[in-house]
């Protein structure tokens, strides 16, 4: 994979910063996941800052440790990053049963461009001499193990598959499929959440619900990118999944659920009793228009009150949580940044807040972080 490829599908790197001054904060935490990553640092093509005589994905870990240093929301010692990125890629080869592993033994020398043109040396030796392992897996191995140096759980890196899946999410979705939200346990298990009013739920299937076969391949402890592309698929047709009850193994059912495109709604709302009930899921590209929906067809049917139910909400797009919060907030300072040097920048309301949303309630559990 060229390097231009490579850095515009991963957007890189996710580096925590001090506040909520992200570009996407967050991440749909699904059903029985909470965790939620920060700023997703995107890069364009970075050919001509390094050394020419450098392989291509070398300039990727240059680039991620110059990042990981200079962003980070407090100073790191110089040495962590390096030793960082050696103790993942030799994980990595013990993996593949390779032995006697030889890495080069890089000394920081608190220089930022040196130390990064020591972080693609590492690299560079690494896929000349073990390269037959997978040079995208070594580049991968040598990013986690930089970004994971610092043991921050919302500094991490996301491989192009992962990048992809964010940004779809995020999205909203709009591909064949059956519409359920997926989870693996620690176990190997797949869970399965239906979502109101599509082809899984209609079908019968149940919230929970652990996945033994799609199409009759077992599915437990493949991984879970793996299961979504066997259960997405062409718009029309139809795939056969064999379930059970999460705490009742023995009672398998069996769907043949016919695939249509889907678009992941982030809103759930309902009226009762006179209250306006709103569900958000995450802070995706249609977050906004979904809420200023669901208020404005409360208010129109007499809602005396309403609630924002921000439960297992792990955050998402930063200008969408601005423009959610200015549905509620007329004027003034939405979120404000501070960055380890000091700088500050600000976001504030866009002037079209719903007027007489009141009283309203806010939902939160342990797992609303970030945007929510």
């Amino acid at each position: 994979m060229n390097l231009p490829t490579r850095v515009l599908l991963t957007a890189l790197l996710i580096v925590a910063f001090a506040a909520a001054g992200a570009i996407a904060i967050g991440y749909r935490s699904g059903l029985f996941a909470g965790e939620s990553v920060l700023e997703v640092a995107t890069t364009g093509d970075v050919r001509d800052l390094f050394a020419p005589h450098a392989p291509p994905d070398a300039f990727v870990a240059d680039l991620a440790l110059r990042r990981l240093e200079s962003s980070f929301y407090k100073s790191i010692e110089p040495q962590t990053p390096l030793s960082g990125e050696v103790s993942a890629l030799r994980s990595f080869l013990g993996s593949k049963k390779i032995g006697n592993v030889v890495l080069p033994g890089e000394t920081a020398s608190g220089d930022l461009s040196q130390d990064g043109q020591r972080a693609a040396e590492v690299l560079s030796y690494a896929q000349e001499h073990y390269g037959a392992s997978g040079r995208d897996d070594l580049t991968d191995a040598a990013l986690r193990g930089i970004m994971n140096s610092v043991h921050d759980p919302y500094t991490v890196y996301l491989s192009p598959r992962e990048i992809r899946g964010l940004n779809e999410s995020l999205s909203g979705g709009n591909f064949g499929g059956i519409g359920v939200y997926i989870v693996q346990l620690k176990d190997g298990r797949i869970v399965v959440q239906p979502i109101e009013q599509m082809p899984a739920a209609r079908a019968g299937m149940k919230g929970g619900e652990v996945v033994d076969t799609v199409d009759g391949t077992a599915v437990r402890g493949l991984q879970i990118d793996r299961v979504e592309q066997m259960i997405r698929g062409e718009a029309g047709s139809t795939v056969h999944i064999r379930a059970h009850a999460y705490n009742a193994p023995h009672t398998e059912h069996s769907y043949d659920i016919v695939r249509e495109i889907i678009h992941v709604p982030t809103v759930r709302a309902k009226m009762e009793n006179e209250i306006d009930y709103i569900r958000l899921y995450d802070f995706g590209t249609t977050s906004g228009d979904e809420v200023r929906k669901a208020l404005l067809e409360g208010k129109a049917n007499g809602a005396r009150a309403y609630i924002l139910d921000l439960r297992d909400n792990g955050g998402g797009l930063l200008d969408v949580a601005v423009q959610v919060s200015s549905l509620f907030i007329p004027q003034g300072t939405i979120v404000s940044t501070i960055r380890r040097d000091g700088s500050r920048s600000s976001d504030s309301a866009i002037g079209d807040a719903i007027g007489g949303l009141h009283p309203v309630v806010i939902l939160v559990n342990k797992y609303t972080a970030s945007a929510s």
